[in-house]
């Protein structure tokens, strides 16, 4: 069965400015990381109906999203969130970084038709 692995982290993003030897990038050698210790992690089946997870700590966030399958999520009231395939997708092996509204909860649906 596949699952999507949540990480919830307590705080916006942190800019690294001191990288030797680092390329510079866009912003010059501004890179965007996520503050860790985490504040809690979950992990969400993801099947062919809309699945919740647990409400998000109050002081997350930002979300990291690591689908196992090709799915499609939504965010909202932890009573009544829930996801359609038609819903934010994610892709299978890519993961993703969202910013949430704290207390909420996330619903998350397999989304086969995202294609390999």
């Amino acid at each position: 069965m596949a699952d999507l692995h949540i990480t919830e982290l307590p705080a916006w993003p942190s800019y690294i400015t001191e990288l030797p030897g680092f390329p510079a990038g866009f912003a010059g050698n501004l890179i965007m990381c996520a503050s860790l210790p985490a504040t809690a992690r979950q992990q969400v089946p993801i099947t062919s109906t809309s699945t919740k997870s647990a409400q998000f700590d109050p002081s997350t966030r930002i979300l990291r999203l690591y689908a196992d399958a090709n799915c499609s999520i939504q965010i909202g009231d932890p009573p009544s969130v829930g996801a359609g395939i038609w819903d934010y997708p994610i892709r299978a092996g890519l993961p993703e970084f969202i910013v949430v509204p704290p207390g909420t909860a996330l619903a998350v649906v397999a989304n086969p038709g995202l294609g390999p």
